[in-house]
């Protein structure tokens, strides 16, 4: 039940990520736990900086654990943001 009220939630709010590359986000989609709706200018910088499919590899790694995905969303965010301000 929870995960079909978490898809219906995606559907009807996709992630910052999945607005900014014009796709549906589903339930399976690995940016919405890293780049919520509420933070479109976090995707926006990293995928400036690294490029959409780069952070998709990286996120859809299996070997990640989630804690590992947010430290990585984490570094990805900080490193973007540091080369949008002193390139």
């Amino acid at each position: 039940l929870k995960e079909i009220i978490q898809r219906r939630r995606m559907a009807s709010n996709p992630c910052s990520a999945c607005k900014v590359l014009k796709s549906v986000c589903t339930g399976e989609c690995v940016f919405a736990p890293s780049f919520p709706s509420t933070e479109p200018e976090k995707f926006d910088r990293v995928h400036r900086i690294f490029g959409a499919e780069n952070v998709y590899k990286i996120l859809s790694n299996e070997t990640f654990s989630p804690l590992q995905r947010e430290y990585a969303v984490k570094a990805l965010s900080y490193e973007a943001e540091a080369r949008i301000q002193d390139p």
